[in-house]
């Protein structure tokens, strides 16, 4: 079984919806790609799913032994780092308004919307990935674009992204 580049950069995308940390989804993606060798699923053509439920599981294994311990947040104020303002400026998204309404949303939103808005799988699909009836997906599309055009409303100065 063989990764090209784009196929990586997808499942590196969902970890990261998943995790919204870059080493973090480097790691859950490595994991999966592991388990997923390890395992070797009968047909290649459902590797794609089979992967995704992989990482997908793995996460919320992650997630839940995080649970059992404590950990100290990092400080983003405290450890910040000079840019260059036409860098900043070269941005589409302001990226502390995304990250307020990405923290406003749950990880089973996030993943959602991911599976939905950027791999654009159909509902049927994000179902079948997700092991959820089809009309739960639907309703749950549907409550997650009224929170992210509440957000948008209540914050004007949002610009760009994804147009739902």
């Amino acid at each position: 079984m063989e990764f090209d580049r784009d196929r990586l950069n997808r499942f590196y995308q969902y970890c990261y919806a998943l995790t919204r940390h870059e080493q973090d989804a480097y790691d859950l993606l490595q994991s999966g790609i592991e388990k997923l060798l390890k395992q070797s699923p009968a047909q290649a053509d459902t590797a794609d799913a089979y992967l995704y439920r992989i990482i997908r599981n793995t996460f919320i294994d992650q997630y839940r032994r995080q649970q059992r311990f404590e950990h100290e947040a990092f400080d983003e104020d405290q450890h910040s780092v000079d840019f260059d303002i036409t860098t900043l400026e070269s941005l589409s998204i302001d990226s502390h308004h995304l990250n307020k309404l990405m923290a406003e949303i749950s990880t089973a939103e996030r993943e959602m919307l991911f599976l939905w808005a950027v791999e654009e799988y159909t509902t049927q699909e994000v179902a079948d990935l997700l092991g959820i009836p089809k009309g739960t997906v639907l309703s749950r599309i549907f409550r997650l674009r009224k929170k992210i055009q509440n957000y948008d409303a209540s914050n004007k100065q949002v610009s760009g992204g994804i147009a739902l």
